[in-house]
Order: C-alpha cells, then structure tokens, then sequence
C-alpha cells in the first residue's frame, strides 16, 4: 500500500517544473535516481525504503514514459543531452488520449487487484 501511495505522489512530482524548463528538469531519468539514492542514503535501515524506491521510480517513470508519446515529448537525458525523445502518438491535452490511456490504466489495475483477491483465497 506504502509503494502504492509513493507511485500515486511521484506520478505527479515531474510536473513540478513546469515554472522552470518544462520537461526537462524533472522529464528525465536522472532526477527520479537521484532521489531514491537520496532517500537510500539517508534512510538505510528504513524497512519502508524498498517500497518507497519501487512506488517513487515506477511512478516518476511511467509520468515521463507517458510524457514520451506525446508530441511535445521528453528530454529523458537531460542535462547530460539536449535531445528530445518522442513518439508524437497523441497531444497532452487530448481527451481521446488520455481517456483511453485512462481505461488502459484502470483495466491493469483491475487485473492487479483481481491477481492479489486470487492469491488471498
């Protein structure tokens, strides 16, 4: 649940730099790495770190991955590359996209609880 909870928080996290170079700063794989080894380091011992990492870097990543189809697309290797990666599938503000990658998210969720419901009976 703890993973859960972390992935629902860091999905939303990479729009934080939409004031500052937008999909750029946090749009890349580097800034969810940083934190989970940040979050590692300080916090060693922590029996919660290993759901925390998992939820942080599955949900900072699946936000960039999205991000990634759309036609503005990503700098996934920023600072380290100014290239953008892009599929260009969609645009961020389409309702036909994001409803069907709504749908799409909802039916692995239904397919996870139902797996977990399985496992318990």
């Amino acid at each position: 649940m703890l993973g859960l909870a972390t992935a629902t928080i860091a999905a939303i996290l990479p729009d934080a730099d939409l004031r500052l170079k937008h999909r750029k700063s946090l749009h890349n794989v580097f800034a969810p790495l940083l934190l989970a080894s940040l979050f590692a380091l300080l916090f060693p011992d922590n029996k919660y770190i290993i759901p925390c990492m998992s939820g942080l870097l599955i949900g900072w990543l699946s936000h960039v991955l999205l991000d990634f189809l759309t036609v503005k697309g990503v700098y996934a290797l920023y600072p380290l590359s100014g290239a953008r990666f892009r599929l260009g599938l969609c645009k961020s503000d389409s309702i036909t996209c994001n409803l069907l990658l709504s749908l799409v998210a909802l039916a692995m969720i239904i397919a996870r609880v139902g797996a977990l419901l399985r496992a318990f009976t």
